[in-house]
């Protein structure tokens, strides 16, 4: 089995995890593991350092900052991932509960 790409967001099903990968500017890679998502709209979120380190934390979409293709989270301002503007915006509509945002355009229902 091959490793997985540095950067993506997936949605594990056989794990029901969502999973964002992104590189920090050395090129190392960052995981962030979205394990629930709570009455309150937060969720709970595994960060996975380039060395391995976990660490688990509560997080909202406010903790979550985008931009210039990249995200950063306030708690852990070290915590910098680099990823395609695709799996970028897959990201952010994500962390805002899978709400539509006007800068990621999306299909019309009928």
């Amino acid at each position: 089995m091959s490793d997985p790409p540095a950067s993506q967001f997936i949605y594990d099903a056989l794990r029901k995890v969502a999973v964002a990968r992104g590189t920090d500017a050395a090129g190392q890679a960052w995981t962030l593991e979205f394990h629930a998502r709570h009455d309150d709209d937060s969720m709970t979120v595994v960060v996975r350092e380039p060395g391995g380190q976990e660490r688990a934390l509560t997080l909202t979409d406010d903790d979550f900052v985008f931009g210039d293709g990249r995200v950063t989270l306030r708690p852990l301002p070290e915590t910098i991932l680099t990823m395609p503007p695709l799996y970028m915006k897959k990201l952010r509509g994500f962390t805002r509960g899978n709400i539509p945002t006007p800068d990621i355009p999306g299909p019309s229902l009928p």
